[in-house]
C-alpha cells in the first residue's frame, strides 16, 4: 500500500496548523523554524497505522527531536507534557488506546485521507483579505 500521498498532504496540514506566520515551534524543545524545515512529529510513531493520521498524535517538531526521541527519553517526556499540556489528562491514554485498535485500511482510504489534508492545506493557503 502506497501511503506517500496521504503522509505528505498530512505532515504539511499539521507543519501548518502548528505555525503561525510560516513559523513553528518544535513541540519538544520549543525551537522555531519556518514550517517547511521542520517535521510531522508522531508521539506514537507512524507505524502505528490507527494513529499514523490522528492529530492529537502529531504535531511540528525539529529534526533533532523527532530523529532522537525513540533514544532520549527527556524527549520523549517532554513531548508527553505538552501533549496532556495541549489536549488534556487522558490524551496518552486514547492515544495508546487508539493505537491497540485493529485497523483495516484500504487504498482507497488512503486516498481519501491525501484528498482531505489537501483540501485543509488550501485553506492555509488562501490570501487574507484585510
Amino acid at each position: 500500500m502506497n501511503f506517500h500521498k496521504a503522509d505528505t498532504a498530512f505532515s504539511k496540514y499539521i507543519r501548518l496548523r502548528d505555525s503561525k506566520d510560516s513559523i513553528a515551534t518544535c513541540i519538544t524543545c520549543r525551537e522555531m523554524d519556518h514550517f517547511s524545515k521542520m517535521t510531522c512529529g508522531h508521539y506514537l510513531k507512524r507505524r502505528h497505522t490507527a494513529t499514523r493520521w490522528n492529530e492529537e498524535n502529531c504535531h511540528a517538531q525539529c529534526w533533532y527531536c523527532n530523529r532522537e526521541e525513540e533514544r532520549d527519553i527527556t524527549i520523549m517526556d517532554r513531548h508527553a507534557r505538552e501533549l496532556i499540556r495541549l489536549h488534556g489528562p487522558r490524551v496518552i491514554a486514547r492515544l495508546v488506546q487508539a493505537k491497540n485498535a485493529r485497523v483495516k485500511i484500504t487504498q482507497y482510504d488512503v486516498d481519501q485521507i491525501a484528498e482531505h489534508y489537501l483540501k485543509k492545506i488550501k485553506e492555509f493557503e488562501k490570501p487574507v483579505m484585510k
